[in-house]
């Protein structure tokens, strides 16, 4: 796949030369804002630990270091790694003869993972097709939370009792690989497609489908510690401005 995506990556770079030069001079470079939906494959010891494939959210801003090729900026990621709901009985209490008065309930456990990181992009061309080239680095965070949503004799809901069952944080680096274009009539809309291979640093996550609720609310799970490498495919788009 790498092999692949560089012989893209020239092969879009070669083709967007040609109609560079005049387009640029007319549509010089701008700040961006930039979302996506990701789809996430681990790989490694992850992959061995880890039996999912995630999917989320991203976020980009990027700005041009003034009218060069390079672009500095940084991005915000959500993956959801899993999740679970089960129904349960909730006590509210007692009624005017004193009898146990139980609600409706559910426990919700979300497992998330969140990225922090910053890019250095190279964007040679800036015209309708724009391959790009970035370096990445940051943090990121795996977490457990859970929480009550208790379905109240008024109708209504409430949520109750959040908790972080488990978090860790470490580091991380990569790269990506991407193309955005547009079409003629959108001058600062772009259609954004990127690869991103993420080198994470040791972590510690629950492996999801380990997790068990006993007694209503008395959860049990079984963590991983290991790198927590993966490859990111990446749909979005991009606004100028």
């Amino acid at each position: 796949m790498k092999k692949f995506l560089l012989f893209s990556f020239t092969f879009l770079s070669l083709a967007a030369f040609a109609q560079e030069k005049s387009y640029s001079e007319r549509h010089p470079r701008h700040a961006t804002v930039g979302f996506g939906v990701q789809f996430v494959q681990p790989t490694g010891e992850y992959a061995d630990r880890y039996n999912g494939n995630p999917i989320g959210l991203s976020g980009t801003f990027s700005h041009p270091i003034k009218q060069s090729p390079f672009d500095w900026g940084f991005q915000f990621s959500w993956n959801q790694l899993g999740a679970l709901d089960q129904d349960i009985s909730v006590y509210g209490g007692t009624n005017a003869l004193g009898d146990s008065i139980f609600n409706n309930g559910t426990y919700r456990v979300r497992h998330n993972n969140y990225r922090y990181q910053g890019l250095l992009r190279i964007r040679p061309f800036n015209g309708f097709f724009q391959p790009y080239a970035e370096g990445l680095a940051g943090i990121e965070n795996f977490s457990t939370k859970t929480d009550l949503s208790v379905q109240n004799s008024g109708g209504f809901s409430s949520v109750e009792d959040a908790k972080v069952q488990q978090s860790s944080t470490s580091f991380l680096y990569g790269y990506a690989l991407g193309l955005r274009f547009r079409t003629k009539n959108a001058k600062k809309v772009w259609f954004d497609i990127r690869y991103e291979n993420i080198q994470g640093g040791k972590a510690q996550y629950v492996i999801p489908e380990t997790v068990t609720v006993q007694n209503n609310t008395d959860l049990s799970y079984t963590t991983g510690t290991t790198k927590t490498n993966r490859q990111i495919i990446q749909f979005g788009l991009t606004f100028g401005f």
